[in-house]
């Protein structure tokens, strides 16, 4: 059975997502603490690193990497379509990447990122939190994210930019 759970346990909190799918199909969610892709994902070095950065430390035990992963039917082994990282901090769950593998064609990419952004928002109403917040790393892009996936840009001012570069620019789904 799908589960999403979110663990607030002392200082930290644990993501944990086993077999999300926002729409039955053959794409299915899980977290970084309970799947581990098999085989090497099919991204560029520099994606790579990202997930490596947020899998450091303790990002792999609390689960801050979500992998979208196609399902064949009969089930068998199953391959990365999209990659998402994310943030958890008193007040805020943040994505912080979606990164979709180079083998597959861009509307099988597009259907696995709007399946992990559904699974953002399930985890962000765990949390209590009044919104589900995305960096992205350009004006166009933040600009297709609110014309897609129904975000709105966040005001260039306050504490919510802190940490932020000065090409990033903040989205918020409202929940």
């Amino acid at each position: 059975m799908p589960t999403i759970e979110v663990l607030k346990d002392a200082d930290q909190t644990v993501v944990r997502i086993n077999g999300f799918a926002a729409v039955a199909g053959s794409v299915r969610v899980d977290s970084s603490n309970l799947w581990t892709p098999p085989v090497p994902l099919d991204l560029p070095g520099s994606a790579l690193q990202l997930i490596a950065k947020r899998l450091a430390g303790t990002g792999k035990i609390k689960g801050r990497v979500l992998y979208a992963r196609h399902v064949p039917f009969p089930s068998g082994d199953s391959v990365v379509v999209a990659v998402l990282c994310m943030h958890i901090d008193d007040g805020i769950t943040r994505i912080e990447h979606i990164l979709g593998c180079t083998s597959f064609a861009v509307t099988q990419i597009e259907y696995a990122m709007r399946q992990l952004i559904e699974c953002m928002k399930h985890v962000a109403r765990e949390r209590e939190c009044d919104c589900l917040e995305w960096v992205l790393h350009s004006k166009q892009a933040a600009k297709s994210c609110c014309k897609d996936h129904s975000f709105r840009q966040v005001a260039r001012k306050g504490r919510r930019y802190i940490g932020l570069q000065k090409n990033d620019y903040l989205v918020e789904f409202r929940l």
